[in-house]
């Protein structure tokens, strides 16, 4: 992880503030990975994004590492997940950010999704739960989730005094 990387990452959102959404995924969702994929990269949408894998290779029997590495490849990284393990994606590769979440859901890792500006904060852990730090546009992100059948637990508030 280079410099500007590492600084993103420590100034993101603590995870456990108040105002923080925690997602818990059923054990059968009804919701699939992809819809949630989906609904994280529309809760970052208009802004860079990053994708940080921390957790990887907990649940071998859930990862599929080839399809991973040829969707790394196809974008000319031939770097391996421990020696790269951020993914930077523009405002306007949603796509792109959706299917590399998608997979790492489906594969059971855990890891980060932070915006630029910092104003969205995914943690996502193998143990199949979430927590969103949201600066704006709360209401719209727990809509989002709910509007995909996603149990949600929005913490109170503090307020800045």
């Amino acid at each position: 992880m280079g410099l500007d990387e590492t600084r993103i990452f420590e100034e993101c959102h603590d995870p456990r503030t108040p105002g923080s959404i925690r997602i818990d995924i059923d054990e059968k969702p009804q919701t699939s990975y992809l819809a949630i994929a989906k609904a994280i990269s529309g809760a970052a949408e208009h802004a860079d994004a990053w994708l940080l894998i921390t957790e990887y290779g907990i649940w071998p029997s859930r990862q599929n590492l080839h399809l991973y590495y040829a969707l790394r490849r196809a974008y000319g990284d031939m770097r391996m997940l421990g020696e790269a393990p951020v993914h930077q994606f523009l405002s306007y590769e949603r796509a792109e950010l959706v299917t590399f979440l998608h997979l790492a859901l489906l594969f059971g890792w855990g890891g980060r999704v932070i915006t630029n500006p910092s104003w969205t904060s995914v943690t996502f852990s193998h143990d199949r739960w979430m927590v969103l730090s949201v600066e704006h546009g709360r209401d719209a992100i727990v809509k989002r989730f709910a509007d995909i059948g996603v149990r949600l637990e929005v913490r109170a508030s503090q307020r800045m005094q």
